[in-house]
């Protein structure tokens, strides 16, 4: 299941300012995986792809 560990965000927008179909900015602040993490197949491509630009390796 897609997954953004909390500690390690550093609400910088990347991944839910340009990839909102699969990232939220919740009301921390921090980021979210839209649908609890549990993302159809075009979702899931999308979150692969966008896993290795978090400058956090806060996408697990």
């Amino acid at each position: 299941m897609a997954h953004i560990n909390k500690e390690k965000c550093i609400p910088c927008g990347l991944c839910f300012n340009s990839f909102s179909e699969v990232f939220k900015q919740w009301a921390d602040g921090k980021a979210e995986v839209v649908n609890d993490g549990k993302l159809n197949e075009e979702q899931q491509k999308i979150y692969d792809e966008v896993k290795p630009m978090c400058p956090a390796s806060a996408i697990e």
